[in-house]
């Protein structure tokens, strides 16, 4: 079976080209250059690999993630951030994008239920539209409950917008979340183009419990088509050979064409510039 990684985060140890935002974040985490990201792609088997911005290593300076490619081609796409709440979003959006090769945009949030409803402010509304016209995927990390049940109003506002919920086993339903959340969250489905990411933090043995709890509920309500693997290494610490291993033993009932369309076919679709297999 072919695998594709679409959430990896890129971490150079060049610390003078590429300075950590937070030291915090960076110090401690297992390697995660371009070159060992691809010695452990080669122990696990994973033919290409997304990178994802570091957010909470590098805020918005792309710089690292978007080399990836450059340096690597056949190996690497890059998804990056911009600070959506900035009057030059748009733009900046459109410079990763058109200038430096980024194939989609994650925003980031915090984990707290009660900020996160800027998603959805009127502010982000160029963002979002200005994804949805270079035809990017937008992943949201960590939506919370206010920024969750905002949502369905930006999928309803900017139609054919491709939106990732980044996490299944993130805030809100990591979180005994009420009814309403629960059913705002599977809602979402009823919208062709919003996907989910599974990645190390679902098949977490610390989150088995939750995951029995969402996982077959999350195949019947976006299908397989719609359900997407990430190892999340090194945040998820891995190895991704692990992380892989344990994905494919949680999702092994499933049949074989459903497996290579979560670890495989649907990367290619969210992300051409993976290029041919």
């Amino acid at each position: 079976m072919q695998v594709i990684d679409v959430k990896a985060h890129p971490i150079s140890p060049d610390l003078s080209n590429y300075p950590p935002a937070d030291h915090r974040s960076w110090t401690g985490r297992p390697p995660a250059s371009w070159e060992k990201l691809i010695e452990l792609m080669d122990e696990a088997g994973i033919e290409r690999t997304v990178l994802v911005q570091s957010s909470s290593t590098y805020g918005y300076d792309n710089s690292y993630a978007a080399g990836g490619p450059v340096a690597y081609p056949h190996r690497f796409a890059w998804v990056g951030s911009v600070d959506v709440l900035a009057h030059d979003a748009a733009d900046r959006l459109a410079y990763w994008t058109l200038e430096r090769g980024m194939s989609g945009l994650r925003i980031p949030t915090t984990a707290r239920s009660d900020e996160t409803s800027w998603v959805a402010d009127p502010v982000t509304f160029p963002v979002w539209w200005k994804a949805r016209e270079l035809g990017i995927p937008v992943a949201v990390l960590n939506v919370g409950e206010a920024g969750l049940l905002k949502l369905e109003g930006l999928l309803q506002r900017f139609a054919g917008l491709t939106l990732i919920l980044d996490h299944l086993i993130s805030p809100p339903l990591s979180r005994n979340p009420r009814e309403e959340l629960v059913e705002a969250f599977f809602g979402l489905a009823k919208y062709p183009t919003v996907h989910v990411l599974l990645t190390g933090v679902e098949f977490a043995a610390e989150n088995s419990a939750v995951l029995d709890r969402y996982l077959d509920r999350a195949i019947e309500a976006y299908g397989t088509k719609r359900l997407v693997w990430g190892s999340n290494f090194p945040t998820s610490p891995g190895p991704p050979k692990e992380l892989l291993q344990a994905a494919r033993d949680r999702l092994s009932f499933l049949p074989a064409p459903d497996l290579d369309r979560v670890f495989f076919q649907n990367a290619r679709a969210l992300y051409p510039a993976l290029g041919d297999l």
